[in-house]
């Protein structure tokens, strides 16, 4: 006898943590913009209230640091309108 399985439950359940951050200089009218400037290393200052890295400036260079401390997405609020979708980055 057969029984139906979800793919969903053939893979282990990824725990994502997020850090948010947004440029430290300007803002942006597209995403690709905001992430040629994570990619070329330019700062951003961390928004994510909770995180220990609050109101510090971080750059690509030390997405090695904040993978080991958990981190697995950058999420850049490139842009302050309030209808603009974060760009999200793996680390």
């Amino acid at each position: 006898m057969s029984s139906w399985v979800s793919l969903a439950d053939l893979f282990p359940e990824q725990i994502n943590r997020i850090l948010t951050v947004r440029p430290r200089r300007r803002t942006y009218i597209n995403q690709a913009d905001a992430g040629y400037d994570w990619a070329a290393g330019h700062e951003f200052v961390v928004t994510a209230k909770s995180s220990p890295f609050y109101r510090n400036i971080v750059a690509v260079d030390e997405a090695r640091s904040l993978k080991n401390c958990g981190y697995t997405h950058v999420h850049i609020h490139y842009n302050t309108g309030a209808d603009a979708a974060p760009l999200e980055i793996k680390l």
